[in-house]
C-alpha cells in the first residue's frame, strides 16, 4: 500500500497493518489528544529535598514557553527549570518539572494562567532532566463512520506489540514540512537556500497573509515581506529584516537562536533514520518486530524483543557515527541511505554557525509498555496507549487511518 506523497517526502515509506485506509480524524483538538508523562521510576517525591517538584499541566501551548511561564509564575529563572520531554503543543499534556528550593523565593501550591495549570507534588533529591522518563501515555479519540475497522486496525498493532519507531509528522511539520528541507540544506551548506525555505517558498496549507509574506521574500522584496509577515514568524521576520540590511546568509542564520538551527540539522537526521528503518521494514515484510544482522543480538526472539526484553535499535545518523561501531546488513543500508541522499557524516559539524549533531541509537521498535485498549463508540473510537519515551502517537493514528495526515488532524 502506497503511503501519501508527505509521508514518503518525511522517509515514512512503509505500514506494518495490512487494513486499507480509513476516514478517521482526531475529534476537536487539544481535548482529542491527552499525554501523560510517566516519570522514571527512581524519582521519589517526598515531603524534602533539594528540588521542589510540580506537576505541569499545559494545553495549546509549546512545552518551552510553558516552562517560561512556569518560570516566571514560580519567580525563577527558565534556564534552572528541569524537564524531561518535550510534549506536543496541540493537546492537554501533563508533565513533571522541578525547581531548586533554594533559588525559589517561595514555595507555590498550586497557579495557574490561561492553558497552563501548576500543582506542587512534593520535593526530590534528583531534578528531571531531559530523557529522564519512562515512556508517555496517550488518550487520544477519533472521530470515524467506522469505529470497528479503526479498532480492527488497532488490533494489528496489538498483535505486533507495537510500532515501528519512525520520527513522527511533529517533527517535520505538516502545513510546513520542510524542517528536515532546511536542515539539509545547512548540512550541504546551502545557506541562501536555507534561508529561502525557512522565510519564503509559501506552501498551500498556509495562511493567506503567510504566503503573501513568503512570496514577497521570494520576489527579493525584503522590506515588504517584513511588513507583511505576522507577529508569530519571529524567525522570518529576524531574516527578512537582515535581508532588508543587505546581509549574507551565513549572517541572516547566525542570527538565529543556536537551539534552533540544530532542530533543522536534527530533523534532517531524523529523516534519514526513517529512511534507513523504511528500508529495514521492507527488507522484513513490514515487521518492525524482526531483526536483521547488526540491529540487535540474533538470540532476541519475536516474543523477546516484544516485551522489551531485547531492544532493537538503528543508527540515526550524525557526526561521528563511526563511533557507533554500526556493523551487519544495519551498516550496507545506512551506507546505502547516507550515498543516496549525498550525505556525509562530517558535515553534521557546521563550524560556520557553531553547531552539531552527534550520531546516536534509537529504537527501530516500540512495544506498547501498558496495555493497549480501542473502544468503540458512536462515529468514535478511544484510544488508551502507552510508548516508550521519544515514540510518537501519531505513528499510531497512521496506521489505522493511512491517510495524508491534514486529513487526519496532526
Amino acid at each position: 500500500m502506497r503511503p501519501p506523497p508527505i509521508d514518503l517526502e518525511l522517509g515514512l515509506e512503509v505500514y506494518v497493518t495490512s487494513t486499507p485506509p480509513l476516514e478517521a480524524r482526531l475529534a476537536n483538538r487539544p481535548s482529542s489528544l491527552i499525554v501523560e508523562e510517566i516519570p522514571p521510576k527512581d524519582l521519589e517525591v517526598k515531603g524534602e529535598g533539594k528540588y521542589a517538584i510540580y506537576l505541569l499541566e499545559k494545553r495549546m501551548m509549546t512545552t518551552t514557553r510553558a516552562v517560561a511561564k512556569a518560570a516566571r509564575i514560580l519567580g525563577v529563572p527558565r534556564g534552572i527549570v528541569g524537564y524531561a520531554g518535550l510534549k506536543d503543543k496541540d493537546a492537554v499534556t501533563r508533565q513533571l518539572i522541578s525547581v531548586p528550593v533554594r533559588l525559589t523565593g517561595r514555595l507555590v501550591e498550586n497557579a495557574g494562567e490561561n492553558g497552563l495549570k501548576l500543582k506542587f507534588l512534593g520535593f526530590s533529591d534528583k531534578p528531571l532532566r531531559r530523557g529522564m522518563l519512562e515512556g508517555n501515555r496517550f488518550k487520544l479519540r477519533l472521530t470515524t463512520p467506522s469505529p470497528s475497522k479503526a479498532c480492527m486496525a488497532f488490533e494489528e498493532l496489538r498483535a505486533i506489540g507495537g510500532i515501528p519507531g519512525y520520527y513522527g509528522y511533529q517533527r517535520f511539520g505538516t502545513r510546513r514540512p520542510n524542517t528536515h528541507k532546511v536542515g539539509m540544506m545547512i548540512h550541504r551548506r546551502m545557506w541562501m537556500n536555507a534561508v529561502q525555505e525557512i522565510a519564503g517558498h509559501p506552501y498551500p496549507h498556509e495562511d493567506e497573509r503567510s504566503r503573501e509574506a513568503r512570496r514577497l521574500f521570494d520576489k527579493g522584496l525584503y522590506g515588504e515581506a517584513l511588513k507583511k509577515y505576522p507577529r508569530s514568524l519571529t524567525y522570518e521576520r529576524i531574516i527578512a529584516r537582515l535581508a532588508a540590511k543587505g546581509r549574507s546568509p551565513i549572517q541572516m542564520l547566525r542570527a538565529l537562536p543556536r537551539r534552533l538551527l540544530e532542530f533543522f540539522l536534527e530533523a534532517y537526521a531524523s529523516y534519514l533514520y526513517n529512511r534507513i528503518l523504511s528500508r529495514k521494514l521492507l527488507e522484513t515484510g513490514g515487521d518492525p518486530a524482526a531483526t536483521i544482522s547488526g540491529e540487535a543480538p540474533e538470540t532476541c526472539s519475536r516474543g523477546d524483543v516484544a516485551r522489551g526484553a531485547c531492544r532493537p535499535f538503528l543508527p540515526v545518523p550524525g557526526y561521528r557515527l563511526s563511533r557507533l561501531g554500526v556493523k551487519g546488513r544495519v551498516r550496507e543500508i545506512v551506507r546505502e541511505v547516507l550515498a543516496e541522499e549525498e550525505a556525509e557524516p562530517s558535515r553534521f559539524k557546521v563550524e560556520e554557525l557553531g553547531i552539531r549533531v552527534k550520531a546516536y541509537w534509537r529504537r527501530s521498535f516500540a512495544p506498547f509498555i501498558e496495555e493497549a485498549l480501542c473502544i468503540e463508540g458512536e462515529g468514535e473510537a478511544t484510544l488508551s496507549f502507552a510508548l516508550p519515551g521519544g515514540m510518537y502517537a501519531s505513528i499510531v493514528v497512521r496506521e489505522i487511518a493511512k491517510k495524508d495526515p491534514l486529513r487526519i488532524g496532526f
